[in-house]
């Protein structure tokens, strides 16, 4: 069932069109955040975190890394127009919708999380690298805020807006699929979509026969 009703991708290009571009967006959003977030994750070898900055990194890396590939699956929907993929994007989109959602929220905790300053010299462990000084201290700074960035845009703009296309591609593509169906290809009933007209002619003459026969005690039914 599709919620919002969309048949154009910005007004004028076709709903495939906009399903695959935003994609390419995504995937390109996914993994460049994901080789970053990655990047964060190596630094604990040298660099080590308390367990929940640790966990928060991970979940991090790990969400991002599933918008790149989500994001990939989303392209070859739109360029093949796959209506069995079409089927399934827009439910893997909303899951990973509420996933992101959730990471947001534990990466807000872990930025401005308060630790001790003893916490910070032990992350540190004495380098004067610039971007170790940023992964280590708390607050805002440029390591930080590019995830955040990257969370809002694809939460408010990528991500809800391929979902309403994938979703009205979805059903388009299996009204196209229905309309390419033979004409003489008639059921009596939606109910019984699986049975041709023979069958369901047999079935209700059968049951034209019961109803009409004599019925004696006993449960035999007259010749």
């Amino acid at each position: 069932m599709v919620f919002i009703r969309c048949r154009t991708f910005l007004g004028c290009l076709p709903l495939a069109s906009g399903v695959w571009l935003l994609s390419l967006v995504g995937a390109m959003m996914g993994i460049s955040a994901a080789v970053g977030s990655w990047m964060e994750v190596n630094f604990l070898e040298t660099h080590p975190n308390p367990l929940l900055d640790t966990i928060a990194l991970f979940v991090q890396a790990i969400v991002f890394s599933l918008l790149g590939f989500f994001s990939v699956i989303g392209f070859v929907m739109g360029v093949l127009k796959n209506r069995h993929i079409a089927f399934i994007y827009p439910k893997i989109l909303a899951v990973h919708y509420v996933a992101m959602l959730g990471a947001l929220a534990y990466t807000l905790f872990y930025t401005f999380r308060p630790v001790s300053a003893l916490t910070v010299a032990s992350c540190a462990a004495g380098s004067l690298d610039d971007v170790i000084d940023q992964f280590c201290t708390k607050g805002l700074s440029l390591i930080k805020l590019l995830p955040l960035i990257w969370y809002i845009v694809v939460l408010t703009l990528i991500q809800p807006y391929a979902f309403v296309l994938a979703d009205n591609l979805a059903e388009k593509l299996e009204i196209d699929d229905i309309a390419r169906v033979p004409k003489d290809f008639i059921l009596n009933s939606d109910a019984a979509s699986f049975y041709s007209k023979d069958a369901l002619s047999f079935g209700s003459k059968d049951l034209e026969r019961g109803r009409s026969a004599k019925w004696y005690p006993g449960g035999r039914r007259a010749p």
